[in-house]
C-alpha cells in the first residue's frame, strides 16, 4: 500500500443451479490494447471488459482486513476478493503477480446477475499513470504531515499541530491536482478547526469548519466536521445551533452506516441536551441526555468488540481501540454529570470512577484531566473535599483547570468557579510552562480570564495587583509571539518563492 486505506474482503464461492439463490454470476475478462481484443492478458491495455457468462454462484464473506500505507498483503490465486475504499478518498497500491505461488490463466470475475457487460477505460479522462504517481507522491507527503500533526494533537501540543497542518495544506494546494485532492483540502480545514477549538479560539475554528462544509457531499469527513461545528456552537453557548449540527452529524452517520460517527454524534446530542436541560430545568431533556450517553457507551463498546475481531495490523487495531476507549470514558464522565444533576450521587460517582479507570493507558491529557475533574466533583458533592482536591490538582503536565480554561464555555466557567471555591491550585504549569491564565489570554476569553484573576487574588501574597499585571504582560507577550510566528510568518514562508 503506497497511500491511503482500503478494506480487503475475501469470499467463499459456490456454483448454484437455482438463479434466485445466486448472489452473483461469473464474468469472463477480455482486454483491448488498441489493436486486438482477446482473453489473453495485454501488457499495455486501452481498456478491459467483463462479460456475463450467466453462470450463477452464491458468495459468503470469510475474511476482511484493513490495510494502510506501507502494509503488504497477499491474495492467493483463484480466490475471490474485493477492495473497498471510502468515497472521494485516494488509495494507491503497487501489486505484482508471483506465479511460483500458483497461477490462474483465466481468472474469473463476479458481478451482478442482471448486467451484460462492464468496460473499464485504462486512463479515464486523461488520468494517466504519471498523474497517479504524482498524486501518490503528494499524498504520501501529506499523510506524513497530517499524521505528525495528529500525534502532537493527542499530546495537546497544539502549536506544533498547527505547524504540521500548515505544511500539509500547502502540500495539497501547491500540487496541480485540485480535482483529485479536493477531499483532502476539506479534511485539512476540518483538522484546523479541531485544533483551534482545543485552543479555545472558537471564531477561528468556526470559520475553518464552515469553509470545509461548503459543497461537501455526505461523507465521513462531513460527519466529523458537523460534529466539531456542533461542539463549537455549544462552547459559544449557541445551544440550538449546536443541537442542529449534531443532528446533521447523527443522520449522516446513520446514512453511511458509520458506528464511529453514530457514537460521537450520540455523545454530542447527549451533552447539548444536558446543557439545555439545565437552562430550562427540563427533567425530560435530562433523561434524554442520559439515554443518549448510555447509547454512546454501548456504541463505543461495540466498536471495541469489532476492533478486537478485526483481521488487521496491530497499529490500526491500537488506534481504533484508543478511539473507542476514549468515547466510552467520555460518555461515562458525561453520565456522571447527568446523575449529579438528578441528585443520584452514588451512581454519579460510580460512572466517574469507571471513566477514570479507562484513562490508565491514555496519553491524551484532556481525557485524563476531564476524568479527574468529574470524579473529583462527585467526591466534593459527597463532602470529601480533601480527596476531591487530589484529583483537581492531579496534573501529569495538565490539570483540570488548564482544560477548563483552554476550552472556555459557560458550562466550563461554572466548573472553574467550583474549583476555585474548593481551593484547587489554579496556578499550576503544564509541560509547556503555561498556566491557566496563559490559556485564557491566548484564546481571548475575558470572562474566564477574570475568574482566574479573581482566583489568583486569593492565593497570591505581597503586591498582588503588581504580580497580576506582570503575569498578564508575560502572557500577552507569549500570545503575540505565537500569533506572529505561528500564524502569520509560517504560512508565508511555506509558500516559498523569491519574496
Amino acid at each position: 500500500v503506497l497511500s491511503g486505506q482500503g478494506t480487503d474482503r475475501g469470499y467463499e464461492v459456490q456454483v448454484v443451479n437455482d438463479p434466485p439463490l445466486a448472489t452473483h454470476t461469473e464474468y469472463a475478462l477480455v482486454s483491448n490494447d488498441g489493436k486486438v481484443t482477446s482473453t489473453s492478458y495485454k501488457t499495455y491495455q486501452v481498456s478491459s471488459t467483463v462479460k456475463n457468462t450467466y453462470k450463477f454462484v452464491c458468495t459468503k464473506p470469510i475474511r476482511s482486513g484493513i490495510h494502510t500505507r506501507d502494509d503488504t498483503y497477499t491474495i492467493l490465486a483463484a480466490t475471490f476478493h474485493t477492495t473497498e475504499v471510502e468515497p472521494d478518498k485516494f488509495y494507491a497500491t503497487l501489486f505484482y503477480f508471483d506465479s511460483y505461488r500458483g497461477f490462474e490463466p483465466n481468472a474469473r470475475v463476479l458481478g451482478p446477475k442482471d448486467a451484460e457487460f462492464s468496460t473499464q477505460i485504462r486512463d479515464p479522462n486523461g488520468l494517466t499513470a504519471g498523474i497517479l504517481a504524482e498524486t501518490t507522491n503528494v499524498l504520501r507527503s501529506y499523510e506524513r504531515y497530517i499524521r505528525q500533526g495528529q500525534q502532537y494533537l493527542e499530546r495537546a501540543e497544539y502549536e506544533y499541530t498547527l505547524k504540521e497542518y500548515d505544511i500539509a495544506l500547502s502540500t495539497i494546494r501547491s500540487a496541480n491536482l485540485s480535482n483529485i485532492l479536493a477531499y483532502y483540502a476539506h479534511l485539512t480545514l476540518g483538522e484546523f478547526g479541531f485544533a483551534n477549538r482545543h485552543l479555545g479560539r472558537y471564531r477561528t475554528a468556526k470559520k475553518y469548519l464552515e469553509q470545509a462544509l461548503k459543497e461537501m457531499k455526505p461523507s465521513h469527513v462531513l460527519i466529523n466536521i458537523s460534529g466539531e461545528l456542533g461542539v463549537i456552537y455549544r462552547d459559544m453557548d449557541l445551544l440550538e445551533e449546536a443541537k442542529g449540527a449534531s443532528e446533521v452529524q447523527y443522520e449522516a452517520a446513520l446514512k453511511l452506516g458509520s458506528e464511529r460517527g453514530v457514537c460521537r454524534a450520540l455523545g454530542n446530542l447527549g451533552t447539548v441536551n444536558f446543557q439545555l436541560s439545565q437552562k430550562s430545568h427540563d427533567e425530560n431533556l435530562l433523561k434524554l441526555a442520559i439515554e443518549q450517553q448510555t447509547r454512546r457507551i454501548e456504541s463505543a463498546q461495540r466498536i471495541t468488540a469489532s476492533v478486537n475481531a478485526q483481521d488487521t495490523d496491530r497499529k490500526t487495531r491500537a488506534k481504533n481501540a484508543k478511539y473507542s476507549t476514549k468515547q466510552e470514558s467520555m460518555g461515562l464522565a458525561r453520565l456522571s454529570i447527568c446523575y449529579t444533576a438528578l441528585g443520584n450521587l452514588a451512581e454519579a460517582r460510580e460512572k466517574a470512577w469507571e471513566s477514570l479507570n479507562l484513562t490508565c493507558d491514555s496519553d491524551d491529557p484532556i481525557q485524563i484531566a476531564i476524568a479527574h475533574y468529574y470524579y473529583g466533583r462527585t467526591l466534593l458533592k459527597s463532602d470529601q473535599k480533601e480527596e476531591a482536591l487530589k484529583h483537581f490538582n492531579a496534573s501529569k503536565g495538565y490539570s483540570p483547570a488548564h482544560m477548563l480554561c483552554q476550552e472556555p464555555s459557560e458550562e466550563h466557567r461554572g466548573y472553574l468557579r467550583e474549583l476555585i471555591e474548593a481551593g484547587a491550585d489554579i496556578d499550576l504549569e503544564d509541560k509547556h510552562g503555561y498556566t491557566p491564565l496563559d490559556y485564557t489570554v491566548f484564546n481571548g476569553d475575558e470572562k474566564t480570564r477574570n475568574i482566574i484573576r479573581d482566583g489568583l487574588r486569593r492565593i497570591l501574597q505581597d503586591d498582588v495587583e503588581q504580580q497580576l499585571a506582570r503575569r498578564q504582560k508575560e502572557a500577552n507577550a507569549q500570545k503575540a509571539y505565537r500569533e506572529l510566528f505561528q500564524e502569520y510568518l509560517r504560512p508565508v514562508l511555506l509558500k516559498g518563492g523569491d519574496q
